[in-house]
């Protein structure tokens, strides 16, 4: 199993200046403070952070792929209806573990997924002009069960596959993820009796992809749920030494508060050079956004403080944005995204050199003789 390696040899004083780049002795400050925020999270993981646990719920994980693997074959598609976190983290999974063209040729027995984060017309719109609804199964995802743009888009498709297929046997298209007790989804799921996977109390959307929110759509596209998890697991394990150093969590955690308090740095750019991981850069800004975003501090103090997350895509973005970064103000920090060993290779050949000064030129810019 490969793992998820944090260098950050380029957020140093050493390789950019003390102006921009930080101290070993700033660094080796925080030991102490980090391994006592530790501390409180892994206090509070049993009373208010109970998604730190979803890589350890065998059960659902186990419910989810029988699930998965009874549905297989019966449809071309699935739609997720969703919204933020219910979208993001799904989107993520997706495109960095299936191939980026999976809905054009997906493998046998696996349906295209789409996940329809948006109520614009235009989109639901083209949606419902290019799906079969008696080949689709649709996913409704809302922890409360009374987002409006889900519930909206719920009651479009419902109203599509009744048209379609008649009012008794929509049901088996339908599956909704909410609230295991209550709220109106719940209450029409249990009416309706379409197939229902519980949100957990206490998980947040933004926090939700290793829960049914997530699973569930991964395993119905082929995602290995039981993998997942397991490597999630070993990351948990790793985030748990409280070493600074050791632990990837707090040194990315210690780098980003001193690069945005001690260098003025607040805005937090994602740089994927991956076209798989591009869609972690969307998940990892609402990550950001809500998590570290606050109009109070601690004290109940008006502070109205967070960095402002961007997301670039290596190389699209070297010719888009990067002269900003390299010419503009020094606000901003980088976190680069990269695959260590791609699935493919792809050789570049030679340009052929002819007669074409073109060619020419390039040839000997190459050090090709036929250039001379």
């Amino acid at each position: 199993m490969g793992t998820v390696r944090l260098d950050y040899t380029n957020a140093m004083e050493a390789a950019v200046g003390a102006a921009s780049g930080l101290s070993t002795g700033e660094l080796d400050a925080l030991r102490a403070p980090s391994a006592t925020a530790l501390l409180s999270v892994l206090k509070r993981r049993d009373v208010d952070l109970p998604w730190l646990d979803l890589p350890y719920q065998e059960s659902v994980v186990q419910e989810v792929a029988e699930f998965a693997n009874d549905v297989r074959g019966r449809f071309k598609n699935v739609v997720v209806l969703g919204i933020g976190g219910s979208a993001l983290g799904n989107t993520a999974l997706h495109t960095a573990l299936n191939s980026p063209f999976h809905n054009l040729d997906p493998p046998p027995g696996i349906p295209r997924l789409f996940v329809l984060d948006n109520v614009d017309p235009d989109l639901v719109g083209e949606l419902l002009d290019l799906l079969n609804p008696a080949e689709t199964l649709f996913n409704v995802v809302s922890k409360s069960g009374s987002t409006a743009e889900t519930v909206s888009q719920f009651l479009v498709f419902r109203q599509a596959l009744v048209d379609c297929i008649g009012a008794e046997d929509h049901v088996e298209h339908i599956c909704v993820t909410t609230d295991p007790m209550q709220g109106p989804l719940f209450e029409v799921a249990v009416r309706e009796g379409y197939r229902r996977f519980a949100v957990p109390d206490g998980v947040g959307g933004r926090f939700s992809v290793l829960s049914a929110v997530g699973l569930v759509p991964a395993a119905l596209v082929g995602i290995d749920v039981q993998g997942l998890c397991r490597g999630a697991a070993a990351m948990d394990e790793r985030c748990k030494n409280p070493e600074l150093l050791e632990n990837p969590a707090l040194v990315h955690a210690a780098l980003q508060f001193l690069l945005h308090t001690r260098k003025q740095k607040p805005i937090a750019v994602t740089f994927s050079y991956s076209h798989r991981l591009r869609d972690c850069a969307d998940w990892y800004a609402q990550l950001l956004a809500e998590s570290i975003g606050k109009r109070r501090n601690r004290a109940g103090e008006e502070v109205f403080c967070g960095p402002s997350p961007v997301r670039a895509v290596g190389v699209t973005d070297q010719h888009s944005q990067v002269q900003l970064y390299t010419e503009g103000p020094f606000d901003k920090w980088f976190m680069f995204l990269a695959v260590e060993n791609h699935d493919h290779q792809v050789v570049i050949p030679p340009l052929p050199c002819g007669s074409h000064p073109g060619r020419a030129l390039w040839c000997r810019a190459r050090g090709d003789p036929r250039g001379a």
